[in-house]
């Protein structure tokens, strides 16, 4: 029965005479009030939908339904109370409550044995979970996206042995995780988004692949034990440090540092630390990252770096606005002179200098397009050469945030001008008067070229393709570097 958008359906009487009744739509009736009580007893039911019923305030009183599958209340927003569960639904695999007024979850909830997925966001008057959600042993996904009223999660959450993922996010009273969110261990996706009250992360379940715990704007301590705790002389390595961690989002928050030991995160390959006012230090990266975002971190003034390391997954770096970093200039050598060798690396940072060894430096006067052509080429090896490309860029207003495209374009002069590179850089200049340097590597993946020259065009531009109004080059620079084997320990002398 498909009743979708009928506008002057008020009630729904009494099925119990349509027993074998399998599918139930009832979607988009914004005048519905009422649902009868028989509806939660119609044993063969498989689909009950009631999504965007915006009036409805009284549901059946009880379910049991054994067939059921799927359950959706979506946007129900004056349904306030949930349904008793009378019998075992094993089969039922996915309740919807998004954006309805639930304020409690009931204790036999324990009964829907088959529930996969627990959509409950935006559901702004439910203030608790009950226990017995520990109980659901099947539940793979639960989702509280945005319930304010929640500020505890139940310890007996330990109990969900094979959730995969949680979301939190927006959840802006959450105070604390239970310790028991170590214990899960199927949990892949933790998402605490927002979470504005959340003071600290202790712990994180062992094989959590992705943590986003951006917008935490009172967490100050991540996996670091607050002086006030007694550790253990004997606490694992293990239980401190989730191995699988690949992306981990901590931008906006109020953390001070890092863990010590954060090269053992030995799969991380995303970090994002965008806007951590209060960073002072970034330690020791891990082997495998790929990509880390320190856009913002104004009291960010050293980050560690190992020459023992190589970081040969290393793409892209971003110290944009961090202006106490300029007096680090030690470890930005030790980071240019250590990248990578057989892939496409790039990192900005404050500075006002393109580095000495460039062989082909342009200076501009505040512009969006610099050309520089190099006359020189003569039976270049390109299976072994490498493009290094650099920039000073500067902006005109420093009250406002700029955002702005690099575009690179190389081309072979020969018989006419050939594209045989082309790289895209997005990047963002926040409030800040100093100028940063924009540097760029690329392996090239040409055959050999037996004369001619090339030419290297830069432009910057805004993220609609238009010239910058806001970013520009001071000066542009470009180097070929022949060989892999070539030092790199004295060009910043």
């Amino acid at each position: 029965m498909d009743f979708t958008d009928c506008e002057f359906l008020r009630k729904v009487s009494d099925l119990s005479r349509i027993p074998n009744l399998v599918m139930l739509i009832l979607e988009g009736c914004k005048n519905l009030v009422i649902v009868h009580h028989s509806v939660g007893f119609l044993d063969m039911l498989v689909y009950l939908s009631l999504r965007r019923c915006y009036n409805l305030r009284s549901f059946v009183g009880s379910l049991k339904l054994r067939s059921l599958i799927y359950l959706i209340l979506y946007g129900c927003s004056r349904l306030q109370n949930f349904p008793e569960i009378e019998c075992q639904m094993k089969c039922l695999e996915h309740i919807n409550l998004q954006d309805t007024g639930i304020k409690e979850l009931p204790s036999s909830i324990r009964y829907l044995f088959g529930i996969e997925i627990l959509d409950l966001r935006g559901c702004t008057n439910l203030k608790n979970l009950p226990d017995s959600i520990c109980q659901l042993q099947h539940l793979k996904v639960l989702c509280l996206h945005c319930c304010t009223g929640i500020k505890e999660l139940p310890s007996s959450i330990r109990d969900l042995g094979r959730i995969e993922r949680l979301d939190l996010d927006g959840c802006t009273n959450l105070m604390n995780l239970p310790d028991s969110i170590y214990q899960l261990q199927h949990l892949k996706i933790l998402n605490l988004n927002k979470c504005e009250q959340l003071g600290e992360i202790l712990q994180l379940p062992p094989n959590v692949v992705q943590v986003n715990a951006s917008g935490c704007i009172s967490l100050a301590i991540f996996l670091e034990k607050p002086k006030s705790v007694l550790i253990e002389a004997n606490l694992s390595t293990r239980r401190e440090c989730p191995f699988n961690l690949e992306d981990l989002d901590l931008s906006s928050s109020a953390i001070v540092s890092l863990p010590a030991w954060f090269n053992k995160f030995v799969g991380l390959k995303y970090l994002s630390l965008e806007d951590c006012k209060q960073l002072r230090e970034i330690p020791e990266l891990p082997p495998k990252i790929q990509v880390v975002y320190a856009h913002g971190c104004t009291s960010l003034e050293r980050f560690r770096f190992n020459r023992k390391y190589d970081l040969p997954m290393l793409r892209w770096i971003d110290f944009s606005d961090c202006p106490k970093l300029v007096r680090n200039d030690v470890q930005i050598h030790l980071l240019i002179e250590g990248h990578p060798k057989d892939h496409d690396f790039g990192c900005i940072f404050p500075r006002n200098k393109i580095p000495d060894w460039f062989s082909h430096c342009k200076e501009v006067s505040n512009a969006t397009l610099c050309e520089i052509d190099i006359n020189e080429l003569s039976h270049l090896d390109w299976k072994n050469t490498i493009f290094a490309f650099s920039a000073v860029i500067g902006t005109k207003d420093v009250r406002e945030e700029h955002y702005f495209v690099i575009l690179v374009q190389v081309s072979y002069n020969y018989l006419g001008y050939h594209q045989i590179y082309c790289n895209t850089s997005f990047g963002r200049l926040n409030s800040s008067c100093s100028d940063h340097v924009w540097l760029n590597y690329c392996g090239s993946h040409h055959s050999q070229l037996k004369t001619g020259n090339l030419q290297v065009i830069f432009t910057c531009k805004d993220i609609y393709g238009n010239p910058s109004k806001s970013v520009f080059f001071k000066s542009c620079g470009f180097h070929l570097e022949h060989g892999y084997h070539m030092k790199r320990s004295d060009r910043f002398n």
